[in-house]
């Protein structure tokens, strides 16, 4: 039993993001009624997008302003409109109407009312589970899913037979041996023409269960595709043929919107409608329906038939369960809670009347970088294996991510595998294994094909959103589908989430932006043009734990890439949620080349980090572009207190400036590998994962060319012996090695240190040991720092730097302010405070962190002043509603000038309330950050605020 928080309350829900879902929606507000619509994809406009169906018919032209919007005044038959213009016309209709949306978003179960009436929807994302309160609702999914659940009888049985699909694949065009049929018009992009084709198949699909669906898929997908092509539709176009029956007003033939009886799509009694072809219609009304034009017309006139019918939010409510269902033997939970609705109205929901949809050895949550790899690695050993992946493709950012090339890594093992497979599938003179690039589609394909040869199973367009708990141990997962949501049991799960979504849920610790800091790596959306296989953007934070702040930034993404042809359905974040792990890597760990009995991986990188870093050794010395080679342990992937998980990727423990070295792409391809192959012996053997044989999984990964066979079976070098310390202090304190090792052990260090610093006499030579002492907290070298920090006039500092960052983010001026603030020592502050108040407003980012962080070590109301002014200077840069920030989003794909701004607010709203904060001025504008829907920011404002309080409100949008 898990307690909902109430995320929203309106008039209306809307359940789907069709084009007729957007008319119904603008509909309903259109007449003063509040509408909230939620979509289980990352954008609008669905019915028209993820099954590709452009060509709108001659017989059913555009008649609403939405369709006009798309299509035009006379729709052309060539060249077709690009799915951005769809998405991108969809989104604006709602900003500019102020209706809120969620991209990412399932429907579970109903909700009811005293009186029994239906009164919302259990909706899950990635956050977690939420209800909303709502007095009426139309469900346009595309199965029409939370209709089901609440009049289940009156849906006909599944049909014995075969069942019509579709798919639609666009590229170049193939040779004549090519089975599709080419469809009419086709796509421009950069002058170029790509044609389309159509694969129509009669199939035997037993049942439209998750499983039956992605087998299907699955198989036509690898049937279709070809060299030339360059992208596909998302889903499978289906004719479902178990509609809504009985309701006594089935048309036998079409004869128009306005004469269509909108009783035959009404769900039961309620004030309840579905809006997709599944209503109680005959073969050829449901084809009519299926055309977007006609669609829109339906939707806008039943948006304003349930405008009419709504009673408005009910007061209190309570889940309704559909069926007899009951999962037994294990506690179906989510343990993590969505930080923005702490302190919100909640509604139990029992996780455990919850249907199942079957059983497996290896569940993958995730098919990206590591995940696709893990299936792969799984099912080879003959484990029945399912990848669970939300987006259209396996590969992750170096597909769907449009990331297609490698930065650097350890191109070995599977990785060069997959190289070499993409090299054979055919020639392509733009990429090259030598230079690490790829063709997307090729690499899409590529570990389709391979998982399906192995005989695992995958589920696009899914998502884990909660885990089955035996005890301790995680026994499966619940999976949403656009088909069913459900629990798939397992023997061992591989999250690859990326972001530890599955541990999270299971109960375990996790790291995220907390009070300590708000560093975080930059993030981007890929602007798409077929092709060009390779873009990389970083002009935003993006906190993919937080579906607010994650359907913020591909709305933001599209109005910034407006003129492109597409956007991807991958936010391409470079540092996530974090698992606490049996093991934490840190920066020192590899730069004092430290081993380990239990390494599966050897990554390797420079420090592309993307922002700033916090670690105290890269304040003695910056991070540079030379590559530097990472072991790492298993118990990296074991978080810790859970059993039955292994966690992936960025979502590993580890330092955060330690994973601009592990989590380039080769390397978290060989790690995923491991860790499906590390699961699947689990399975086999039916062993917890920490109790695998190590030596059995290492000698594997050696002879896969994964493992280097000296990296295999090494026993911990660390702690390191006293004779390296001293040698350390003597001779490397100038050196990343020598710094590792200094820092590695602070015990060990800061006596020799001390004896360092007394014998010295070489001015540069005291500083330097006076300063190391200071990070670590030792004021044995307070005076040289206090009057060399007198003596140096304020430098050039630095200002945050996103793509292409290297080098210190803290001038040297900053480094002595941090020092001195580390050591903690009274006879400091006066220097402190002469510092601050000398700098002045418009300064660089560096210079405001630096203070911010020598203050909150020493605090003193006399530094609160200073901190007023300068936070006075840069305010205003806050934002909690999406059509704003849509609308004043800068056009650069790497900016930075926002980011500059926002973090100076924030960092010297932090500084101000750590000095008493006299005038309330820090807490508001933290206050106005716990709102923002930069989830980042929001996350960090919460932490600072104490994390109590918040009203359970969440941002508009």
């Amino acid at each position: 039993m898990i307690n909902l928080p109430l995320l929203r309350s309106a008039d209306v829900l809307v359940l789907g993001g069709s084009t007729a879902a957007v008319e119904a929606a603008r509909a309903i507000r259109a007449v003063g009624r509040s509408v909230f619509l939620v979509t289980p994809y990352t954008y609008l406009g669905d019915d028209i997008c993820a099954p590709m169906r452009y060509w709108p018919s001659a017989q059913a032209p555009p008649q609403t302003p939405l369709a006009h919007a798309i299509f035009g005044e006379n729709p052309p038959t060539e060249p077709l409109v690009s799915p951005m213009r769809v998405k991108h016309v969809c989104e604006q209709a709602l900003l500019r109407e102020g209706i809120d949306f969620l991209f990412g978003t399932y429907p579970v179960a109903p909700l009811r009312d005293e009186a029994g009436r239906l009164a919302g929807a259990v909706i899950a994302n990635r956050s977690g589970f939420q209800a909303v309160r709502a007095g009426a609702l139309i469900d346009a999914t595309e199965r029409t899913l939370l209709g089901r659940r609440l009049c289940e009888a009156a849906f006909a049985d599944w049909p014995a037979g075969f069942t019509p699909v579709r798919r639609v694949v666009v590229g170049e065009t193939p040779d004549a041996s090519y089975g599709g049929r080419p469809l009419p018009g086709f796509f421009e992009a950069e002058g170029k023409r790509l044609m389309a084709f159509e694969w129509c198949r009669e199939v035997e699909l037993p049942d439209a269960s998750p499983a039956s669906v992605a087998r299907v898929d699955v198989e036509l997908r690898l049937r279709s595709w070809y060299p030339g092509q360059l992208l596909s539709s998302d889903r499978l176009g289906v004719s479902w043929p178990d509609r809504l029956q009985g309701t006594g007003h089935r048309q036998s033939e079409w004869q128009g919107v306005e004469a269509f009886p909108l009783e035959a799509i009404r769900l039961g009694e309620d004030a309840a409608y579905l809006l997709s072809p599944l209503g109680d219609v005959t073969d050829g009304v449901a084809g009519k329906l299926q055309q977007p034009c006609v669609a829109m017309e339906l939707g806008r006139r039943l948006g304003r038939r349930v405008a009419e019918e709504a009673t408005g939010p009910a007061g209190q409510v309570e889940v309704d369960y559909s069926g007899e269902n009951r999962i037994e033997g294990v506690e179906v939970c989510r343990r993590d809670r969505y930080f923005r609705l702490q302190g919100a109205t909640t509604v139990a929901f029992d996780l455990n009347r919850l249907p199942e949809l079957g059983q497996c050895d290896v569940l993958i949550a995730g098919g990206g970088t590591g995940g696709a790899p893990a299936g792969i690695a799984a099912a080879r050993t003959g484990a029945r294996a399912v990848v669970v992946e939300f987006t259209s493709s396996l590969g992750g950012v170096g597909t769907e991510g449009r990331i297609a090339t490698y930065w650097h890594g350890n191109r070995v093992g599977f990785t060069a595998e997959v190289d070499h497979g993409l090299q054979e599938l055919g020639p392509a003179p733009e990429f090259s294994i030598e230079e690490g690039k790829w063709n997307t589609e090729w690499k899409k394909h590529w570990y389709l094909r391979e998982a399906h040869a192995a005989g695992a199973q995958v589920w696009f367009g899914a998502m884990v959103v909660a885990v089955a708990m035996r005890g301790n141990a995680a026994a499966g997962a619940v999976v949403a589908t656009p088909y069913d949501l459900g629990l798939v049991r397992a023997a061992a799960l591989v999250d690859s989430t990326g972001n530890g979504d599955l541990a999270a849920a299971a109960g375990a610790e996790t790291v995220n932006i907390s009070k300590a800091h708000v560093a975080v790596q930059g993030s981007g959306l890929a602007p798409i043009n077929p092709q060009r296989h390779y873009a990389n953007t970083d002009f935003t934070f993006i906190d993919d734990t937080d579906v607010l702040d994650v359907t913020r930034a591909f709305a933001v993404a599209r109005q910034k890439f407006r003129d492109w042809f597409d956007l991807a359905q991958l936010v391409d974040t470079r540092q996530r949620q974090q698992i606490r792990g049996e093991f934490s890597l840190d920066p020192v760990d590899f730069l004092a080349e430290r081993d380990y009995p239990d390494t599966i991986t050897t990554a390797q990188s420079n420090f592309d980090s993307h922002g700033f870093t916090i670690h105290p050794l890269f304040m003695a010395k910056a991070p540079d572009e030379q590559p530097i080679r990472a072991h790492v342990p298993y118990r990296c992937l074991l978080p810790r207190g859970v059993e039955g998980i292994l966690v992936t990727g960025l979502g590993m423990s580890a330092h955060r400036d330690a994973l601009p070295v592990v989590r380039m792409q080769a390397d978290v391809q060989n790690q995923g590998y491991a860790a499906g192959r590390a699961a699947a012996m689990a399975a086999a053997e039916g062993l917890p994962l920490r109790d695998v044989d190590l030596a059995a999984l290492q000698r594997h990964l050696v002879s896969v060319g994964v493992l280097a066979p000296e990296a295999a079976g090494r026993s911990d070098s660390f702690p390191l012996g006293r004779e390296i310390v001293e040698a350390a202090v003597r001779e490397g304190t100038d050196d990343y090695r020598g710094l590792a090792v200094i820092f590695s052990n602070p015990e060990a260090s800061r006596p020799l240190l001390r004896e360092a610093y007394a014998d010295a006499s070489a001015p540069e030579r005291r500083l330097r040991l006076a300063y190391l002492l200071g990070l670590m907290g030792d004021g044995a070298g307070l005076a040289t720092l206090t009057e060399e920090l007198d003596r140096r006039d304020w430098d050039e500092g630095w200002h945050y730097t996103g793509m292409g960052q290297f080098g210190f983010s803290l001038s040297p001026v900053d480094g002595l302010l941090v020092a001195l603030g580390r050591i903690g020592a009274a006879a400091a502050l006066p220097t402190m405070l002469r510092k601050l108040e000398s700098l002045g407003l418009g300064q660089a980012f560096s210079h405001y962190r630096a203070l911010v962080l020598a203050f909150e070590a020493m605090p003193t109301k006399q530094a609160a002043p200073a901190f007023e002014a300068m936070l006075d200077d840069v305010s205003g840069q806050t934002r909690g509603e999406m059509a704003a920030m849509v609308r004043e989003s800068p056009a650069s794909e790497v900016d930075t000038s926002e980011r500059n701004r926002q973090l100076k607010e924030l960092l010297l709203a932090r500084g101000l309330l750590a000095c008493g904060d006299p005038h309330g001025k820090a807490r508001a504008v933290l206050e106005a950050y716990r709102r923002d829907l930069h989830g980042h920011y929001a996350r960090h404002a919460h932490a600072l605020l104490g994390g109590d309080g918040a009203d359970g409100q969440a941002p508009t949008g």
